[in-house]
C-alpha cells in the first residue's frame, strides 16, 4: 500500500569510532547542537511526512529507550545481537505497518529534503531508490552507477541486469526508499540489505532506482570526533539549520 509512509532509521552498533564520546551514552544520544543525534533524522523523516518511525538500538540501548519512550510516533527497539542493514531492517519493519518505508543512517546528518525523492519514486513505480550524492569519480565512496533511465546499474561489487550501462556514479547517502516487495527479499538472520535484497531484485530486472541529491548540498557522516566537530562547524556556518 503505497499510501502509507513509515520510516526506519538504523542506529544499531557500538559507536567506537565516536569514542569517547560514547563510552557512556549511545551515539543516538550525543548531543549535536544541544540536541540528541538521533533527532536530526527523526526530523527529516518527519519532514518527509512519514507517520511511525521505528528505530534500533545496541550499545546502551536502555538509554536510547528511555529518552523516545515519550515520543509517540518513535518506536525503539533494542538489537541485542547486531544484525546489519539487512536484519536490522528486516526486523523494524515487522514492527510497522505495510507500506513505504523510508529508511536513514542513525549517523547520517544531511540538509536535502527527502520528498522530490519519494514523489520520483512513486511517479518511476519504483521498488527501491537510493539517494545519492555526487562525489570525485577517484573517491572510495564512489560506487552506486545508475542508467540513463536511473535505474541502478551496479551497487559496489553487486552489478545490475545484463546488458546495463552504467552512466552516471555517486555515492549513497544511506537514505532509501524501498517497497514491501524488496523487505519480501530479506533473508532471516544478519546481512547487508544491498547484497542481498537488492542483489535478488537486480537479478530479476526489478524497477530499482538510484536519485541524486542536489549538488551543493551538505552531507556528514557523523561517526568520528573529526566528523563530529564538522557537523558542529557546518551548523554554524548556516549549512545546517539549527
Amino acid at each position: 500500500m503505497r499510501g502509507m509512509l513509515n520510516g526506519i532509521i538504523l542506529a544499531a552498533g557500538h559507536g567506537t569510532r565516536l569514542q569517547p564520546l560514547t563510552r557512556h551514552r549511545p551515539k543516538p544520544l550525543v548531543p549535536l547542537a544541544g540536541r540528541p543525534l538521533l533527532s536530526w533524522g527523526l526530523d527529516a523523516l518527519r519532514a518527509a511526512g512519514v507517520r511511525q518511525i521505528a528505530v534500533n538500538a545496541h550499545h546502551l540501548a536502555d538509554q536510547v529507550e528511555a529518552a523516545f519512550r515519550d515520543t509517540p510516533d518513535v518506536i525503539v527497539r533494542p538489537e541485542p545481537i547486531l544484525m546489519g542493514t539487512g536484519g536490522g531492517v528486516r526486523h523494524l519493519a515487522q514492527v510497522l505497518a505495510s507500506g513505504t518505508l523510508i529508511i536513514t543512517n542513525g549517523d547520517a546528518l544531511f540538509d536535502f529534503d527527502i520528498a522530490p525523492h519519494l514523489a520520483r519514486h512513486r511517479a518511476r513505480g519504483a521498488m527501491a531508490t537510493l539517494i545519492l550524492r555526487r562525489v570525485a569519480a577517484d573517491s572510495p565512496f564512489n560506487k552506486v552507477a545508475i542508467d540513463a533511465a536511473g535505474r541502478l546499474a551496479r551497487v559496489a561489487e553487486v552489478e545490475g541486469p545484463p546488458g546495463a550501462i552504467a552512466l552516471e556514479s555517486g555515492a549513497f547517502t544511506g537514505v532509501q526508499i524501498v517497497e514491501p516487495a524488496l523487505i519480501a527479499a530479506l533473508p532471516e538472520g544478519p546481512g547487508d540489505i544491498l547484497r542481498t535484497a537488492y542483489r535478488a531484485r537486480l537479478r530479476e530486472g526489478a524497477p530499482l532506482f538510484g536519485d541524486f541529491a542536489p549538488d551543493g548540498c551538505t552531507w556528514i557522516d557523523v561517526g568520528t570526533p573529526d566528523r563530529y566537530r564538522a557537523a558542529h562547524r557546518a551548523i554554524l556556518d548556516g549549512l545546517l539549520p539549527a
